[in-house]
């Protein structure tokens, strides 16, 4: 057969034109594969050498203030792909009760944005829960606020339960913008290239990827974790 096919390569290439469309799948899995092990790769050296995260201020934090694992997203109100990635961090935290917590950062890149990131803050002066509920209208709206910002942004607020007025009033305190702006400027220091991008446990993840991205890099570092503790025990 070998020599068969040696002989006649022609008959190669008819059996893989005849399976084209099979062959392109197996490729496609093969760059998948190879793509994967390399970001598990990368995972396995940012758990080894964690990316430090300072962060200015208390922040309203989702999830279990006392959870073991830090998930820090930087993100941008107009980033459609910040608020896809926003609901991938819902359904991590729903996933893994007790596990993870996430803290929202700002590393806003258009003039709405960086307006929304003040008006997140100053929420969460007053509740937490009102400044993820803000949060995710926010992001679910963005289309409108583009638009209509003022109108759209009153609404929002007006449906949170909050006082108005007192949020009116932090909303021009200068510490606000000043954590706003760390933020910003901790992003180009950590030298983050756009948004969304996340720091999980110090692993760094640039992108809007599906959950099962997030979970795998969880499982790693909770291996990790794991693993030490038995070997402290022994």
């Amino acid at each position: 057969l070998k020599i068969t096919l040696a002989e006649n390569p022609e008959l190669i290439l008819d059996v893989l034109s005849d399976h084209s469309v099979d062959l392109l799948e197996i490729l496609e899995k093969g760059v998948q594969e190879k793509e994967k092990e390399e970001r598990i790769k990368q995972y396995s050296h940012f758990i080894q050498n964690p990316i430090p995260v300072e962060v200015e201020g208390e922040r309203a934090i989702l999830g279990d203030v006392n959870a073991p694992v830090t998930i820090y997203g930087f993100s941008d109100f107009q980033c459609p792909y910040c608020g896809k990635a926003a609901e991938t961090i819902h359904e991590l935290i729903e996933a893994n009760p007790g596990e993870v917590k996430f803290m929202f950062l700002h590393f806003a890149n258009h003039d709405m944005s960086d307006v929304e990131a003040l008006y997140f803050e100053a929420i969460s002066l007053q509740s937490a829960e009102a400044a993820w509920k803000f949060h995710d209208e926010a992001f679910e709206l963005m289309g409108q606020i583009a638009q209509e910002p003022e109108m759209v942004l009153d609404e929002i607020v007006a449906g949170l339960g909050i006082d108005v007025e007192k949020f009116k009033n932090d909303l021009e305190s200068p510490e606000l913008r000043d954590r706003v702006d760390a933020d910003r400027a901790q992003a180009h220091l950590l030298g983050l290239q756009g948004t969304p991008t996340f720091v999980i446990g110090g692993v760094p993840l640039a992108g809007a990827y599906p959950l099962e991205e997030f979970q795998d890099i969880l499982d790693m570092i909770q291996e990790q974790d794991a693993t030490q503790e038995q070997e402290a025990a022994q």
